[in-house]
Parts: structure tokens; sequence; C-alpha cells
């Protein structure tokens, strides 16, 4: 497609700079040559905009480190390059910055072309090197690590003066230890103290452990003291670095104003675990102050009936509120089907992408492009409130395994009705007392089932995500009674397609290693 420039400072040109700019044009789609040419404002303004969001997110992110060097802590390496390069390109900007602001007219009437043609260009480049950067920066909830723990002094060996009954209670509390189904230990009698302090002793030495602590419980045990201590003991998240990740995750100044003394309540509600810090501070960025009196208020009430059995209640609150500050439906959907996969995996958006379809987000007739980019909208909101994080690719995302235990509590309620047993190694169909009607989510995801039931009824089921011994077959009913199922994977197993005929609103087939006929 040829493209005619109407523009007077053509005729004030060279014929090799006109030659010069129309062999630059041709290189480009003609969309973009357009834009290039007659879009500078918008270029222009990109680029200040997004040049100012990454000298933000480098500032927040040097606060940080500096917390994290005073207290004489190692920076990643990672951490320490992001910097530099966000530096150096906001460095290396400022030439262009420089050329935005002059004439670059041929006359006084008219812009040069092929100056502007040129330098919008570059904007758009610069833009978006800028905009990764910044996102790329949303990674890292941790930026160093802390200092070895002070180890804890044990009895030497020629302390302990052993006897028949101590050494057998020795020797059995050792093959408990190393006994990966036993997780409390408890002695009785005299020399209790002594023959806990020689286990340590040996634990430590055989590096059976990666850390061992010893704490002091009263009759009644003041548990938040104790996890106090134990933190100390291992160097752990003291209340001012908590304060500066809250703080930076909220967008708040270091100072002494109204909102800060209910912000750094909120922070200690978090009892300093990173992600929720992390999220909690996220979730409240640019909220007014009534809206961080509320929450302060619900974090010390602890207004959350469902979580009173959950050990990490606190987090679990921050989380809830973080959950509940969500923009969408459709983005607290995502985030929930993200709990579908095993832990710490590395989840493909393309697969939530699908199932997401199958549970409603696409509407019929809509083309699916529709659905995947609501997805990856989803996504983005996700990591920016630090409920997901980024990998290596943009193709995939992560959960952390904190956030994926609530996210799986909360899609487990009657509401959404979600069954995970993703990734604990199954081997039997799992009974539960529930019935599975009123199911519309099950994964079962990093198992080796050696069989299935001949039929199961979910009249509700959407989404069916499975794993089967390589040599199982499928039974021909297992599918009769899952008429509104959308999404099947099949990972393993011998499936016969003609087990499926009855499910006619199937929309998305994933076998993997799977023999079918």
């Amino acid at each position: 497609m040829a493209i005619i420039i109407m523009c007077k400072s053509l005729f004030s040109c060279t014929g090799g700079s006109i030659i010069a700019m129309l062999a630059e044009l041709m290189v480009e789609p003609v969309g973009r040559q357009f834009r290039y040419m007659f879009c500078f404002n918008n270029f222009a303004q990109e680029f200040k905009e997004r040049k100012e969001n990454l000298v933000s997110a480098k500032d927040r992110l040097q606060d940080v480190v500096r917390a994290a060097e005073r207290n004489a802590e190692e920076i990643y390496k990672d951490v320490k390059k992001w910097l530099e390069d966000a530096n150096n390109e906001i460095e290396g900007a400022k030439p262009l910055e420089n050329e935005i602001g002059k004439n670059g007219k041929c006359f006084t009437w008219c812009p040069n072309c092929m100056r502007q043609f040129k330098l919008s260009k570059a904007l758009a480049k610069n833009s978006e090197t800028f905009r990764k950067l910044g996102e790329s920066s949303e990674k890292f909830t941790k930026v160093a690590a802390k200092r070895p723990p002070q180890r804890i002094e044990f009895l030497t060996s020629k302390e302990f003066t052993p006897s028949k009954s101590s050494e057998e209670a020795l020797e059995q509390s050792m093959e408990a230890l190393k006994d990966d189904n036993v997780n409390m230990i408890g002695l009785y009698g005299m020399g209790k103290t002594t023959l806990v302090k020689e286990v340590g002793r040996i634990a430590t030495e055989s590096q059976l452990f990666d850390e061992v602590l010893m704490a002091t419980m009263s009759q009644n045990p003041n548990v938040i003291d104790i996890q106090n201590r134990m933190a100390d003991m291992l160097g752990l998240f003291s209340e001012e670095e908590a304060w500066d990740l809250f703080r930076i995750n909220a967008g708040l100044d270091d100072g002494g104003s109204t909102l800060n003394t209910v912000a750094r309540d909120v922070a200690r509600e978090c009892n300093g675990l990173p992600i929720a810090l992390a999220t909690m501070g996220r979730a409240l960025r640019d909220k007014s102050e009534n809206q961080w009196r509320r929450v302060s208020k619900q974090l010390k009430n602890s207004q959350f009936p469902d979580m009173e059995q959950i050990e990490e209640k606190n987090a679990y609150a921050c989380l809830k509120l973080s959950y509940d500050y969500l923009k969408s439906t459709e983005t607290k959907l995502c985030f929930l089907l993200c709990c579908l996969f095993p832990e710490d995996y590395n989840i493909p958006v393309e697969y939530l992408t699908r199932y997401a379809v199958g549970y409603g987000l696409h509407g019929d007739g809509e083309p699916i492009e529709d659905a995947r980019e609501q997805v990856h909208e989803a996504i983005k909101d996700l990591k920016a409130c630090c409920l997901l994080l980024g990998t290596e690719t943009e193709e995939h995302v992560r959960m952390h395994d904190l956030v994926r235990d609530f996210a799986i509590q909360i899609a487990s309620s009657e509401e959404y009705g979600f069954m995970v047993k993703a990734g604990i190694g199954l081997k039997e169909w799992p009974m539960s007392n529930k019935s599975f009607e009123g199911c519309t989510t099950i994964s079962l995801m990093g198992t080796k089932l050696a069989e299935l039931p001949e039929g199961l009824v979910c009249l509700q089921l959407k989404v069916l995500l499975l794993e089967v011994d390589y040599g199982m077959n499928v039974p021909e009913r297992f599918f009769e009674r899952m008429k509104e199922i959308e999404v099947l994977s099949l990972k393993g197993g011998c499936l016969s397609l003609k087990s499926l005929e009855l499910s006619t609103k199937l929309q998305s087939l994933v076998l993997i290693m799977c023999e079918y006929a």
C-alpha cells in the first residue's frame, strides 16, 4: 500500500531526506506509520506517564532496599540488577525528553515529518521498555536475605549423663523425629528439659533440620509472645521492616499523619507475614481514611467467624479483605481458578482461560478472544495486589502456598462448589461426607488414581481436571450424569470417546498421555 504525504515540509527537505523517510516508512506496518507521523502528542504523553511510573516503582523498591541494608542484609542480585537497569533507562531517556521540547519545524507553520516520525518511534520503544520494567518490579515481595540466626546453645555431649531410661527415651525421641508422620512428641517425668536439649544437640549436629529452636512454655502460654521470640531466634520479617514493606505497597509516606497511625495498626495485624503485608497494603492503596479505620477494626475484632479454627487466622483475614476489594467478579473467579493447580505450580494462563470459559466467563456466541482478554486483565489486577506472582514468562503465573490455601477455603464454599484435591498423591477416589451433587468444579490433578467409580452424580459439574494411572480404563458410564460439563482435562488412562456422547455442552477437551478410541 502506498502512502502519499501531503506536507509542505517535504518540499523543503532534500531528496536524500525524502528517500530516507520513505525507506523507513516501508519497513513499518501501515497503521503504525500513520500513528508515528500524526499521533506524536499521544506518544509523548504515554512516554512521560510510563517514565513517571517507573521512577515511582524504582523509588519504592529503593526504600525497601535501604531498610534491608540498615539491617546488614544481603540484597538479592536480581533486585540490584533491576535497580541498575531502571536507573540506566531513566537516565538514558533524558536526551529523548530534550528532543520533545524542541520546535522541530521546517518553517514556523509546518512540522518536520521525518523528525516527528523518528521521534514518535523512539518514544514508543522507550515507553514499552518502561512498562515492562515497571511490571517486573512487582515480583519483588522480598529484596534481601536475612542474617544467619543466632545458634541456640544446647548441651555438650559431656553434660548429658545417660541412664537406661533416658537412653531409651532419647532413642525413641530420635526415631520419632525422623518419622514424617509424627508432628508432635510428648515427654513426661524428671529430666525433660535436659533430654530435650540433648535431642536438640543431636538434631543440630546431624543436620536433621535446617533450624532447631527452643521455647519455654508456661501453663497458660502466650502464643503470640512465643511466636515473636522464635521469630527473633530466626532473625525474622522486625516491626519497622514490616512497616516499610507494608507502607511501600500501600503507597504511603513515612510520616506521622493520622492515616499512618491507622495504617501501622493494620500492619501489626499482619503479624510480620510478607504475603499478608503486601496483599493488605496493595488492597488499601488509595483508599479513604474511613475505609482504613473500618479494616483496622475488622482485623482487631477478627470478624471472620469461618476462620476461627485456622492457625494463620490473621493472614487469612488480611487475604479475605484483599479478596473482597477486588474490582470485579471475573477477577475473583480467575483468582479462585488458580487454586485448582497443585502447590508451587507454574499455572498456564491459557488453561485458566479454558477453565474460565467453562465456568461461564464466556457468553454463547462471543469470540474466545474476549474471554482471553478478560483473563489477562484479571491476572494483571491480581499481580498488582500480590494475590498472584509472576514467573519468568508472561504465559505462566504462580500462587503463594498460603494464598492458595485461602483460595481453596473460599472456593470450597457452597457459593462456588469447588472440590480441590490436587497434588496430594491420591490413589483412591476421595470419599467425602458431602455429596458431589453440589460440585461445579473438581480438581484431582497430580494424583495417581487406580480406579474410578462406575458413575458419578454431578449434575452441576462444569470443570473436571483428572489424573489417573496410565493403564487404567475410564468406566464408560463415568460421565453419564455430568451433562453440564464444559471442560474436561484427563491425564493418563484409556478413554472411550463414546462415553462422552451425552456431554453435549463440552467445549474444551484436553487429553494428556491418554489412550482413546
